[in-house]
């Protein structure tokens, strides 16, 4: 991901741990609709509910990008 989106380590790192917690918060509401509502609910909600989530999250996440990102230029080399 690093020659795709190159950005200094401490974004990296904080982009790292975000994206764990919302995965795991992720996990524990799939796993509350499972046990709690109907087939049907849950499959709406893993098709569609997580779908939009992802993308919000990602969305969010534009200002660590913005502000941690480093330019095309100054990226370090592989």
């Amino acid at each position: 991901m690093e020659d795709a989106i190159p950005m200094k380590a401490q974004g990296w790192m904080i982009l790292t741990r975000r994206i764990a917690l919302f995965f795991v918060v992720l996990a524990a509401a799939n796993e509350i609709v499972w046990r709690n509502f109907s087939d049907g609910t849950w499959l709406t909600f893993k098709a569609v509910g997580l779908t939009v989530a992802m993308f919000a999250f990602l969305l969010t996440q534009a200002k660590v990008l913005e502000r941690y990102g480093l330019p095309k230029d100054d990226a370090p080399k592989a």
